[in-house]
């Protein structure tokens, strides 16, 4: 057994350190490079990124807070990670007041139907603006105007130390289970008077206050991702392909149905980001016709979600038989409506296809877990062979395929990304959706959420 000797005691005496000496000054910086210099690397911002110059004002009885740095038109006042709040207290009447304070407080709310209500204080800072009683008071009357500046504070206590503050949020989800979340920022001010007797009388002021810590990806979405098949072979990188499966009843003849989601690959995406999809869906023939159409050829209407690519492509035994006896795939093929006669027509299709943004809030309380769903955004697909979809060989395996593009972007009252904080989590997801036709019995309704993760600036805001 060999044991690891310890370092020489003289490597740990103070006296054999080498001697440092203070750091010189860091040299000056510009936005833009001087003559002699030139940029190595550059990560794109707002070209314009300017503070506001406009004023949220709020008033109750003879105190008025006027808070500075605030959008034109704004509701309430906001600010972003590490904003400091700046502004002004006015009083119309300073007569017999005694101190004037400010308060900075986060709140966040939990509650779940069965489960109880939990009160958490994120924070609280709280600045005196004017005191008789402290020493540094140069006048016995309270001054009429009082300039105001208090930070956000960098984080909150959390389990394991510190954590970054939740955003400003509210959710309400009615039914079971019933969920109430809500962060909340307030922002109060203070005015202690003395009156008859010496009592002292408190006029408050209290304002919500909107807290959006500002994030970006670190990689744009991509330029021009459409059409896919041209852009997947150039620039495969770009790209990131969800594999998902639906499924078949036990013992179906048919098979299941690969489903390819393909989104650009950074998977940070900005809540006002376009973000291209492609869907592509492989399977054999009889799959992909159920899917579209469902089981049934004796009625004379069918979905209009096929068109006929021509007798090559119609159904047959061989298509099946790595999968059936040949007695089974005769009776398939007798009921399933050939290629040809899967017609587009007036009538809606009859399957379910969609692709959208999802987000799940999930919530911790006294050891039980509750979540609930929120739709964020609906994507729009296409088929990519014109107005309908068209089967294409794949060419492996006697498979063939569907395809689809798209888009989809978030609801514009989406204003908050994904977080977590503490016993209240807030995930986002890109979805693919497939639910075949009332009628066909033999697929099962398939689902796949892939998670992503949504932020409040795109890698390149305009």
């Amino acid at each position: 057994m060999s044991v690891a000797s310890p370092l020489p005691p003289t490597f740990m005496l103070p006296e054999l350190l080498p001697s440092y000496s203070p750091s010189s000054a860091a040299p000056q910086y510009s936005p833009e490079p001087l003559q002699d210099e030139h940029r190595l690397v550059i990560v794109a911002r707002k070209l314009v990124d300017s503070t506001p110059t406009g004023v949220f004002v709020k008033k109750v009885g003879n105190v008025t807070l006027v808070l500075s740095g605030q959008e034109g038109g704004v509701d309430l006042p906001r600010y972003a990670r590490n904003g400091v709040i700046r502004g002004q207290v006015l009083l119309e009447d300073e007569r017999n007041v005694k101190s004037v304070e400010i308060k900075l407080e986060g709140i966040r709310t939990l509650s779940v139907m069965g489960s109880g209500t939990d009160v958490a204080e994120l924070f609280s800072e709280q600045r005196t603006l004017w005191s008789q009683s402290l020493p540094s008071t140069s006048t016995s009357t309270c001054p009429a105007v009082l300039p105001v500046e208090l930070p956000f504070p960098q984080g909150c206590e959390g389990g394991q130390g510190r954590k970054p503050l939740p955003p400003s949020f509210t959710a309400q989800f009615h039914g079971s289970p019933g969920i109430y979340v809500q962060c909340q920022y307030t922002l109060t001010v203070t005015v202690t008077k003395t009156g008859l007797g010496g009592w002292k009388r408190q006029k408050s002021l209290t304002t919500e206050v909107c807290f959006r810590p500002r994030t970006r990806p670190f990689l744009p979405i991509g330029d021009e991702l459409q059409p896919f098949f041209s852009t997947v072979k150039s620039a495969p990188g770009d790209w990131h392909q969800v594999i998902s499966t639906m499924g078949v009843r036990e013992g179906s003849p048919l098979q299941p149905i690969e489903c390819h989601l393909f989104i650009p690959s950074v998977q940070i995406y900005a809540l006002r980001d376009t973000i291209p999809f492609h869907l592509h869906l492989r399977g054999s023939p009889a799959s992909l016709v159920a899917f579209l159409s469902g089981p049934s050829p004796s009625s004379p209407k069918l979905s209009r979600g096929f068109k006929a690519l021509g007798s090559s492509l119609k159904v047959n035994s061989l298509s099946l038989s790595r999968q059936t006896s040949r007695a089974s795939t005769a009776s398939i093929c007798s009921s399933q409506p050939s290629i040809d006669s899967v017609v587009s027509s007036t009538a809606p299709p009859l399957y379910t296809l969609r692709v959208y943004i999802l987000r799940q809030v999930c919530v911790t309380l006294h050891g039980q877990k509750a979540w609930n769903d929120i739709l964020l955004g609906e994507g729009t697909l296409r088929p990519l062979s014109g107005e309908y979809p068209q089967l294409r060989s794949d060419g492996t395996l006697g498979e063939h395929s569907l395809d689809w593009e798209g888009e989809v972007t978030c609801k514009n009252d989406v204003s908050v990304g994904g977080f977590s904080s503490g016993d209240l989590v807030v995930k986002d997801f890109i979805v693919v959706q497939l639910r075949p036709p009332p009628t066909e019995k033999d697929l099962q309704p398939h689902r796949h959420a892939h998670p992503i993760r949504l932020v409040t600036d795109s890698y390149a805001d305009p």
